[in-house]
């Protein structure tokens, strides 16, 4: 499916119709909205939206929400993407979703990068010049144009940072065990490195979504969802300590991916969330 020019709101997929007048909700497209109804303020169409029932409700709506202590949460649609859509450059899409994530506006333009990402397509990230496709559900990269050549992470990296050793001209992994036994392994192979990777989760927000079994969408208003390549640095080998990296890995048991880690995250930032609008709420309302 060609998800470019939809947007997310708080987790949940709509598109526009042809006319660019209503907000209909790409799962339950019985639930349109008109948005001459919003509330217009400066550049943005500003809105509540209800993330239990999955809907947008007017301000009359959000009175009973008050009372019943489940302030619903704000939104601000960019009212350019409204009356532009798809006419809009990359370089402005992207200057507005890094805003919206920045204030946290609740608000996602898709793109044909996000697109790309919902259909199935695998993250990339660089590594000394060889691009390789990140698998977290594998815990493993795999090279582009090889793809038999593997970089394979141990089951603690899904949730802790995690070292690699690579030859920067073979482009291939070092084993572990090889700088063990051969300490000096850097004498003989100068072209070694150790890589230090982040929390494979933070690489690929989007594909650890979809193993807790969540919709692919659901954090991607509140979490930079590409990978950021900045996050991968390179540690000098004699700051690393290879016998205790080793005894680590051989103690870390193999385990399955925790759902409900993300799932109490989700639930945390909720009551967060909560808290933040029953403060607000007064101050964003549908007219």
């Amino acid at each position: 499916m060609d998800y470019k020019g939809m947007i997310v709101l708080h987790g949940d997929l709509f598109r526009f119709d042809q006319q660019r007048r209503y907000l209909i909700d790409q799962e339950n497209k019985q639930n349109r909205y008109d948005l001459s109804v919003f509330e217009r303020s400066g550049y943005y169409l500003k809105g509540l939206y209800d993330i239990r029932s999955h809907k947008v409700i007017s301000s009359s709506e959000a009175l009973i929400y008050a009372t019943a202590d489940k302030q619903p949460y704000p939104f601000k649609i960019p009212v350019a993407i409204v009356h532009k859509g798809e006419r809009l450059s990359d370089r402005v899409i992207n200057l507005i979703n890094n805003d919206s994530l920045k204030w946290k506006h609740g608000f996602y333009y898709v793109d044909q990068a996000l697109s790309d990402r919902l259909n199935g397509d695998l993250p990339t990230i660089d590594i000394y010049g060889t691009s390789f496709i990140l698998n977290i559900k594998e815990r493993e990269l795999s090279q582009v144009d090889l793809p038999e050549n593997k970089i394979c992470f141990p089951h603690r990296a899904m949730f802790e940072c995690s070292e690699i050793f690579y030859s920067t001209s073979r482009h291939t992994q070092v084993n572990v065990n090889s700088m063990v036994m051969f300490p000096n392994l850097k004498e003989f192979h100068p072209d070694v490195e150790c890589i230090l990777f982040p929390p494979l989760q933070e690489m690929d927000m989007i594909g650890y979504i979809q193993l807790s079994e969540m919709k692919a969408t659901a954090m991607v208003c509140e979490i930079p969802w590409q990978p950021d390549q900045s996050k991968i640095r390179t540690m000098n080998l004699k700051d690393v300590d290879i016998a205790s990296l080793l005894l680590k890995n051989l103690r870390q048991q193999p385990q399955v991916t925790r759902p409900d880690d993300i799932k109490q995250s989700a639930q945390q930032k909720e009551k967060q969330t909560e808290k933040y609008t029953r403060k607000n709420g007064n101050k964003r309302k549908l007219s």
